[in-house]
């Protein structure tokens, strides 16, 4: 009668949450308030040698701002085993007039919905 092997997912892992989760809530307020937000632009080959990368953008609408900053992660980061062949980070900023998101086939009024 061992209940040793629960304790860490009853005890830790609401615990590792509690932690984790003001921080997350931090970020995401944090980007929304600002309306920036940052991009990883990262591409992977598997053979470097047959292909090459010229260049890095990112394509966003017009009034959106994009410039790109210091690549912080060059060499995989985070614990990761892969390495990027090339990688680029980018700032993202959102006018506070920009329309919400939503699917390209929801952008006009469908036939037949009543």
């Amino acid at each position: 009668m061992d209940a040793l092997p629960l304790h860490p997912a009853v005890v830790h892992l609401p615990l590792g949450l509690a932690v984790l989760m003001p921080l997350l809530a931090a970020g995401f307020a944090w980007a929304a308030w600002t309306g920036r937000v940052g991009v990883n632009v990262r591409v992977f080959l598997a053979q470097p040698s047959l292909a090459s990368v010229g260049s890095m953008t990112v394509k966003a609408p017009q009034a959106w701002a994009v410039k790109e900053a210091a690549d912080r992660e060059a060499q995989g980061g985070r614990g990761r085993r892969e390495v990027p062949t090339s990688s680029a980070r980018f700032e993202v900023s959102v006018p506070a007039t920009a329309a919400i998101t939503q699917p390209y086939f929801l952008e006009q009024p469908r036939q037949g919905d009543n």
